[in-house]
This record gives structure tokens, C-alpha cells and sequence, in this order.
């Protein structure tokens, strides 16, 4: 993914556990440092691989406004079937409250959107590379 060609905008993100939107904010030169350093040149195959532990992240970062993921208690029932509680927040509660792949595809869409915005050849650029793929492996 090339960076220095994203148009990035506001994306929205729904959550069935609090049935409600959460607006991700656009990328900002901040963000595309931070991604830089976090994951370098695996931006685009974090999301080939669809590689949610990353996306999550990422979709964390994002988001606007964070109230609901504020540090809570919550509990768990263990495999040995005790009770356990656990204080989660940020980020780690947000992937507890994802559920389905309805919603991992919405996380990864939104955060592709946040980042490229409607940058139209981005499709192009990942059919481009495609295309260079199927012709390397039909040499060898």
C-alpha cells in the first residue's frame, strides 16, 4: 500500500454489543507514522491475511470517541467452569465485544476506508498486483 497516495476520510464502524455507530477518524500524518513504525511494509498484508489482531488495533486507534471501552470488570467462566473476573479495556475489550465475521468484515472495511478514504485506483493497484502474481507463477 502506498501512502503517499491515500485520501483518507471518516469512516463509521457498528457494534451489535452496545447497537450503536462508532466513528473512526481519518488517518493523519501521526497515524500514518505510527503505522509505519507498528507494522512497516506488512501494511498490505495485514489485510490480505486479514490479520485482525492488527486490524483491531488499528480500528481501536481510530476511533473517535472511546468512552464505552473504558477498563471494567468482566467476568468469565473458566474451561474448569469457575468463575473468573478480569479487568479489560482499550483495546482488548473491544475485540471481546466483536462478534461474527459480519463484524470483523465491517472493523477491516472501515479501517480501509479510514485509511484510503475513496482513493478509486486503490482496487486498481491491488488488481495490478494480482495480475503480476498469476504471471510470476505461471513462469516458474
Amino acid at each position: 500500500m502506498d501512502l503517499t497516495k491515500l485520501v483518507p476520510k471518516e469512516s463509521k464502524l457498528h457494534l451489535n454489543a452496545f447497537k450503536k455507530d462508532f466513528q473512526l477518524r481519518p488517518f493523519n500524518l501521526s497515524d500514518e507514522i505510527w503505522l509505519t513504525n507498528e507494522y512497516g511494509s506488512r501494511v498490505g498484508e495485514i489485510f490480505e491475511l486479514m490479520d485482525f489482531e492488527a486490524i483491531s488495533r488499528i480500528a481501536y486507534r481510530q476511533i473517535i470517541d472511546k468512552s464505552e471501552f473504558k477498563k471494567r470488570e468482566v467476568e468469565f467462566i473458566t474451561e474448569d467452569g469457575e468463575s473468573e473476573t478480569v479487568s479489560l479495556g482499550g483495546v482488548e475489550l473491544f475485540r471481546q465485544l466483536v462478534k461474527g465475521w459480519d463484524e470483523k468484515i465491517a472493523i477491516m472495511s472501515s479501517v480501509i476506508e479510514c485509511i484510503t478514504g475513496s482513493r478509486p485506483d486503490y482496487k486498481e493497484e491491488k488488481e495490478e498486483k494480482n495480475k503480476k502474481k498469476v504471471k510470476r507463477k505461471k513462469k516458474k
